[in-house]
């Protein structure tokens, strides 16, 4: 064998002829040709191996070993062990020796993985986490992997092998002084599910395997097989450590919290760890109560007050921990209650692992339900920590039990985080400048995952946690400063232990059918049809322009625009490239069978494929029939919704049948894509081939900032007649009835005369239509004095000049999925008033950024215009908050990336399918078999 990564495969224990038969197909399947198959000599029925090898393609690739006790000299770089009915993918080989190549000082690459559950008998996938020693000593998440030759000669030494022999292998190779393990995400082994008889021996085997390891390590524990893990047939275990160790002090801020406080430091009474004291760290208490339980308490007290600049959970934490001299640090909120008397005698065990920086510990509400097993990043918003398996009931089993294993995480809680004193000194301690009250624990996490260390959640460690009785709870309850300083710190920041086959969205981690884009494979050029409803200047048609805006600079896709609207905009598509065609479109809508509708979309199905297009994007629900007209072209498309309406209902007015063929062509969409999570969630029941997927609309700061040159605030609001001493109070976007300018008359209406005086209203948008007819009359019914503070301004491409020029943007709609108008508000440091319908709620936070009120609400509405009229300290606070929260979410160049690539997975996996092997050797198989990996790509 040549070439710079050859593989050996090895091919162990006893199966059946049918067993055999599958790996062995599944090899002869392969792509990749530097590999040398070397198999146990106990085969099937004689005869068996000539008839097979040669009609399986494997003639000249097969030794088979004529001693079982034959040491292993293994001719090739790779070892791949096999036991008789794994498969492989048919380019699994070939992404293993990619992997090996661009890492040629790895020790060991493995990937996902389907496996077997028992007694079901159910394949299902294994999406794994990255290289985690503390897991692997729980259970052999590694399951089957490529290593490095001389490891496993080293290690298994002999032919015959079994899985615990392989997880033997795994954690001699953890205890390698920089090892270098490489994952790739991606399914490419099914596993054959071990023998049900055999599962006790193998449990007894895999539990002396792991003592020797503990040993190895300089760990003093008792591995057990869990119960729960019994229950299920899987090999995972507990590990039960001493209740004597090094000294630990919990530490445990409060203030004016003695109820918490001492029943937090009572149920501490139950701790079998027999090293440990107490210190509760006063800040500044002033209730009675509090300080006679304080003066009364048997446990030691120190007082730290909070720094000048206010409350900072960080400084009172590192300062109190500069007064401590013993081995281990407990940092305990005062809202906790010990459950299991054993917490820290386990959490204890972990952190004598070298390279433990961290414990935490599982942690429930009162009701039984999750608040912490574990925090991964970008759970929340895309952008931030968040917890996975929150508000599940601890007695539902996640898969494979991975809630309830011991396993590395990027952070930990605080509210119970066991450290090494000295280290958490050496690293700095909590960030008191950025975080001083919130993601201080996640920053302390990723800081050690930074220096080479791992943190450890320990689920048999368990406490409850009565969250937020201390200081609130929930992302509103965080300053913004500290959360736009942990995005902006972390934002390119990928969690090492989270898979992209899971979903960060829910709470459980959950299995999501997706692809995942191959960067080994060359950049496409692309052919592009894009539909849209109009070319006017309205959101959904600005948004298109702008993804075109971005597919042209990144790639310089060949773009044709479809609408059946000409409108000002086709100007601007065209000065980047964009070649136009006016479609009709009423003929498509007036039709009420399906006969009339296929005549309807010829023209269309003619023009798009004369367009070469390679991929369709087709934006808003509008657009079915452009959705349908791909398919029935064979052409992937893409679907981009904004309407935050009920599903379809845009559609309705055209006859149920056209939402029949709307649900059908969402079923069929190579990509659904909504632009908030709101929005997403009312088409969440809806089937689609693969999970639906949110991309914010990003924000144009180059555009916004150039306004800000072009339009001198004083001079344009002099034009507008609004004086320096009047607050000037906007209301942008197209006039129409969901927008509900109108309501902003409503309040005009009640406001009082001191505000009313003060304030001139500028409503930008108007139309021609019948609802701006009714804003006109809705002016003139309001007094002379009042009439003459309202200017309606017809629709502009020029909004910035009123952006500029406004101290207050009012934002009445009750109908929005991610309004650019709000993001544009924050630019420019608005006081926001809005409704928080929809994708609004995921730009603003009500009370810190906005002031909101509920859709309709007139009264409410003129409320908080006079608040933010009166009091320039609050309008000029939530608008520097909202300007600061902007960062939250992704700029235009952002967006542009990651709709190019959602358009190269998909070109990857519909269209350039024979650059993808795994997705053109599913749909396109001779050999009859059912694929394993195709049922699970199907869900």
């Amino acid at each position: 064998m040549t070439g710079k990564s050859r593989f050996a495969v090895l091919l162990s224990s006893i199966g059946d002829a049918a067993s055999y038969y599958s790996t062995l197909a599944s090899l002869g399947d392969q792509v990749f040709t530097e590999w040398h198959l070397f198999i146990t000599s106990r085969l099937p029925e004689n005869g068996w191996v000539d008839a097979n090898f040669e009609s399986l393609g494997l003639a000249g690739r097969v030794t088979v070993l004529t001693s079982n006790e034959a040491s292993l000299a293994i001719p090739a770089d790779w070892v791949l062990p096999l036991l008789p009915g794994d498969e492989l993918t048919p380019d699994a080989l070939a992404r293993f020796a990619a992997m090996a190549t661009a890492n040629p000082e790895s020790d060991m690459i493995y990937s996902d993985h389907a496996e077997f559950s028992l007694p079901e008998g159910e394949s299902m996938p294994f999406f794994k986490p990255g290289w985690s020693p503390e897991l692997l000593i729980a259970t052999d998440y590694i399951g089957r992997a490529a290593v490095r030759t001389l490891q496993f000669e080293r290690q298994v030494g002999s032919f015959n092998f079994d899985q615990i022999d392989l997880w033997e292998m795994y954690l001699s190779l953890s205890r390698k002084p920089n090892v270098h393990v490489e994952r790739i995400e991606r399914l490419l082994v099914s596993l054959v599910a071990g023998r049900p008889e055999t599962l006790a021996t193998d449990a007894d085997k895999a539990v002396t395997v792991i003592a020797n390891h503990l040993q190895q390590i300089g760990a003093v524990g008792t591995p057990r097989w869990a119960n729960w893990a019994q229950r299920l047939s899987i090999l995972s275990f507990e590990i039960d450590f001493p209740d004597i160790g090094p000294s630990i002090t919990v530490l445990i801020p409060s203030r004016n919290n003695w109820r918490m406080l001492s029943r937090c430091v009572a149920s501490l009474a139950t701790t079998t760890y027999r090293n440990f004291q107490i210190v509760v760290v006063d800040n500044n208490s002033t209730e009675r109560e509090t300080l006679d339980y304080l003066k009364t308490t048997p446990v030691r007290v120190v007082n730290i007050p909070s720094p000048p600049s206010g409350f900072s959970y960080s400084y009172v934490n590192n300062e109190a921990v500069k007064g401590l001299n013993s081995d281990y640090v407990l940092f305990l909120n005062d809202d906790t209650e010990v459950i299991s008397p054993r917490w820290l005698s386990q959490m204890a065990g972990w952190l004598q692992v070298d390279g433990v920086a961290s414990v935490g510990a599982r942690l429930l509400f009162p009701n039984d339900r999750i608040q912490h097993a574990g925090i991964v990043h970008k759970m929340l918003d895309g952008v931030l920590p968040g917890l996975p398996y929150r508000w599940v009931h601890k007695d539902i089993m996640a898969p494979r039990g991975q809630d309830r294993t011991p396993r590395n995480y990027s952070a930990l809680t605080a509210a119970c985080l066991l450290v090494r004193r000295e280290e958490f000194i050496s690293i700095g301690g909590f960030d008191d400048k950025d975080f001083s009250v919130a993601y201080n624990d996640c920053d302390l996490g990723f800081r050690f995952i930074a220096e080479g260390r791992r943190n450890v959640f320990e689920p048999t460690a368990e406490l409850y946690h009565h969250e937020g009785v201390s200081r609130g709870s929930g992302r509103n309850n965080d300053r913004i400063s500290e959360e736009i300083a942990f995005i902006n710190k972390y934002r390119g920041w990928d969690d090492p232990y989270f898979n992209a086959n899971l979903s960060l969205s829910g709470n459980g981690l959950q299995t999501i059918a997706t692809r995942l884009l191959d960067n080994t494979l060359p950049e496409p050029r692309i052919s592009l049809a894009l539909f849209t409803h109009n070319l006017n200047y309205e959101g959904a048609p600005l948004v298109l322009l702008e993804i075109a805006e971005g597919l042209k600079s990144l790639c310089n896709a060949e773009i044709t625009v479809f609408s059946p609207q000409d409108g000002p905009l086709r100007a601007r598509y065209q000065a980047v490239g964009c070649r136009l065609e006016i479609v009709r479109s009423w003929p498509i809508y007036s039709s009420q069978t399906t006969t009339e509708f296929d005549r309807s979309i010829v023209e269309i199905l003619d023009r798009l494929a004369l367009s070469g297009a390679d991929i369709v994007i087709a934006n808003t629900i509008l657009l079915h029939w452009a959705m349908i007209a791909s398919q029935r072209l064979r052409l992937p498309a893409i679907w981009l919704i904004h309407e935050s309406e009920p599903p379809f209902e845009h559609l309705l007015p055209h006859g149920t049948m056209h939402v029949d063929l709307a649900v059908d062509a969402m079923h069929n969409a190579a990509a659904t894509v909504f632009v908030s999570r709101a929005t997403k969630g009312l088409y969440d029941n809806y089937p689609k081939r693969y999970p639906a997927e949110v991309i914010y609309n990003g924000f144009d700061f180059a555009l916004a900032q150039a306004s800000q040159v072009t339009y001198d605030r004083n001079t344009e609001r002099s034009k507008m007649g609004v004086s320096p001493d009047e607050i000037m109070i906007l209301l942008p976007g197209t006039v129409c009835e969901r927008k509900a300018q109108i309501e902003l008359v409503s309040a005009i209406e009640q406001l009082a005369e001191d505000v009313t005086s003060r304030a001139k209203f500028f409503i930008v948008g108007a139309v021609d239509n019948e609802y701006t007819n009714r804003l006109y009359n809705a002016v003139g019914r309001l007094t002379d004095r009042k009439q003459a503070r309202v200017n309606i301004v017809r629709a502009t491409p020029d909004i910035f000049r009123y952006f500029t020029s406004a101290d207050i943007m009012v934002f009445p709609s009750h109908l929005e999925s991610f309004p650019r108008v709000v993001q544009e508000a924050m630019f420019f440091g608005l006081g926001i008033i809005t409704t928080p319908v929809f994708g609004i709620s995921e730009q603003i936070v009500d009370g810190k950024t906005a002031l909101c009120f509920a859709p309709g609400d007139t009264k409410t509405l003129a409320n908080h215009i006079e608040k933010l009229t009166r009091d320039p300290i609050l309008r000029f606070t939530i608008g520097q908050q909202a300007k600061l929260s902007l960062d939250r979410f992704p700029s235009i160049d952002e967006m542009h990336r990651e709709y190019w690539n959602l358009v190269k997975r998909v070109y990857q996996t519909e269209v350039g399918t024979q650059q993808s092997v795994s997705r053109n050797w599913v749909h396109n198989t001779t050999s009859g078999r059912s694929s394993w990996w195709e049922e699970l790509i199907r869900g």
